[in-house]
């Protein structure tokens, strides 16, 4: 059997972790690990790096947090579904918000409210794992803890918290695909820790290029680019000049459209969420943009990505 390692942090958990995501995923590779844990403390904040780059080296990406009690204790948790996923990022806002700047601290009271699809290590500390029946919770000679086993119980029972084991049972759904679990993640987090929608559809554009390979490109050839519009700009001192940011999975590639394209192209341009764009590349002193020439929707299956944020 293989080892998993279920206890990983990056550098964002200050003076506990030095590594960043990608560098994780490229060691449990290496390592030849099926699956790993990221568990930073008080917040998912490499999670989306992590579970690209995870992906990327054919490893199971799984996200979790270690939580920062109110007793001074810590209770790791791992995400089981998506519903784990949405119940963590709505107990860590809770608490964030509450909390003094720099502090967190979640009550053990809060947990039966959150506990649905989250897997929660309990034993003593913050580093080790008492294995116990599904359900149960282990006697710890940890005195702080004592006070607190009743929410937790009280989660297990309920069989809303799984502890130190995630329950599974049989769906009598088929399994999502994986556009339908980039689209369902979207809409309702605005965010997918899956593979960016561009990715689902590079193979579809052999013309196309990549955002991080646009520095490459010789200036005035003409190019296309592609991606999902996150945002668009028209500022007042620019002439009626507007910019059109597009996302793909490598990063964010900018391009520019005169007043006269803007008005041939408007209903386009502002409503469509994903476009295609070929122009003139422009690289100045490492500053990439596409003169637009020609502009097109981008047939994407359905498909959906970020929120545009427009004209600000």
């Amino acid at each position: 059997m293989s080892y998993i390692e279920l206890h990983a942090s990056t550098a964002f958990s200050f003076l506990r972790g030095a590594s960043f995501p990608e560098q994780l995923a490229e060691v449990a590779m290496e390592l030849e690990m099926p699956a790993m844990a990221l568990l930073d403390r008080n917040g998912v904040y490499g999670a989306q790096r992590f579970s690209v780059a995870a992906r990327e080296h054919n490893v199971r990406p799984i996200i979790g947090c270690e939580l920062s009690m109110n007793d001074g204790s810590v209770l790791p948790v791992l995400v089981e579904n998506r519903m784990g996923y949405k119940n963590l990022c709505e107990l860590l806002t809770q608490s964030h918000l509450r909390s003094e700047k720099g502090t967190c601290a979640v009550r053990w009271s809060e947990l039966p409210q959150f506990a649905e699809g989250l897997v929660a290590f309990f034993g003593l500390g913050s580093t080790g794992c008492q294995p116990v029946v599904c359900g149960s919770l282990p006697q710890t000679s940890f005195h702080p803890w004592r006070p607190n086993t009743q929410s937790v119980r009280q989660a297990a029972g309920r069989d809303r918290l799984a502890v130190c084991a995630p329950q599974i049972s049989d769906s009598p759904l088929n399994p999502m695909t994986l556009p339908e679990r980039v689209r369902a993640d979207y809409e309702t987090m605005n965010l997918t820790t899956g593979p960016h929608p561009m990715r689902l559809l590079r193979e579809q554009l052999p013309n196309v290029w990549r955002a991080s390979d646009l520095i490459q490109a010789r200036h005035g050839a003409t190019v296309q680019i592609a991606g999902n519009v996150i945002c668009r700009q028209r500022p007042g001192t620019a002439k009626g000049f507007v910019f059109i940011s597009l996302e793909d999975e490598t990063g964010v590639s900018n391009a520019i459209v005169d007043p006269n394209l803007f008005e041939r192209f408007r209903m386009l341009i502002t409503e469509e969420a994903f476009l295609l764009i070929e122009g003139e590349l422009q690289n100045v002193d490492g500053v990439v943009l596409i003169k637009t020439r020609e502009i097109r929707s981008l047939p994407h299956n359905e498909l959906i990505g970020s929120e545009s944020h427009d004209f600000r």
